[in-house]
């Protein structure tokens, strides 16, 4: 349901599939081969053939190829688009393209598995001459500020780990911060907002954050 939706996000964008439509428009010729490569719902192969391809490579490994197939049939593709089951390392096509779309960026440009991928594809398969969008990407930044307590994701184990031996190095707890109202029903011995001093041995690390990282560390107080 999260791939099903994540997609569904990006062909809601009306200003990217506008831009991918008319880019196609002005690339593709009439009856070209087009591969889509990690082509996802086949938002882009749709494109492709109401640009005029004569014949489209949707390659894409995921279970939403199966929706790929629903939209490419519903909108009368179904005749022009072969969807190939896998990724882009392990795609084989029956000829060369003349043109190479793609849309495995995301809402990032910079994912570099899937610029490796691309690269591989495109030596083996865009036909000399061959063309490929996009080309390239416009990133734009901007500097920002952000609290302190921002989540470091996997990195906060580390941080953690730090803090846990400096605790142990300084005999210092360190504190809680934000805690303002005190619940009387948890009896807890807790360092609200302020580093304590204390005698300290050991320190434990609990590192139960994102993307699966569950990790318990104990940490002892080396005495020379």
């Amino acid at each position: 349901m999260n791939e099903l939706l994540r997609h569904l996000g990006m062909v809601l964008d009306a200003v990217r599939v506008d831009a991918y439509r008319q880019a196609l428009a002005s690339a593709v010729r009439p009856g070209a081969v087009v591969a889509d490569l990690g082509a996802g719902c086949g938002i882009l192969s749709v494109l492709a053939c109401q640009a005029g391809a004569g014949r489209v490579y949707a390659v894409e490994p995921a279970p939403i190829a199966d929706v790929a197939r629903r939209l490419v049939a519903s909108n009368g593709c179904a005749d022009r688009v072969r969807i190939l089951d896998t990724d882009a390392t392990g795609a084989e096509l029956p000829e060369p393209v003349d043109l190479l779309v793609s849309d495995l960026r995301g809402t990032l440009p910079l994912r570099l598995p899937q610029l490796a991928a691309h690269a591989d594809f495109a030596d083996r398969w865009l036909a000399p001459g061959g063309a490929v969008l996009p080309l390239a990407d416009r990133l734009l930044t901007a500097p920002c500020r952000h609290p302190a307590s921002l989540h470091r994701r996997a990195a906060a184990g580390a941080v953690e780990a730090i803090a846990c031996v400096h605790a142990l190095r300084d005999q210092v707890l360190p504190p809680t911060i934000n805690y303002e109202n005190e619940d009387p029903e948890c009896n807890l011995d807790y360092v609200p907002n302020e580093a304590r001093e204390a005698k300290l041995e050991y320190a434990m690390n609990n590192s139960l954050g994102f993307g699966g990282q569950n990790i318990v560390t104990i940490f002892r107080k080396f005495e020379v």
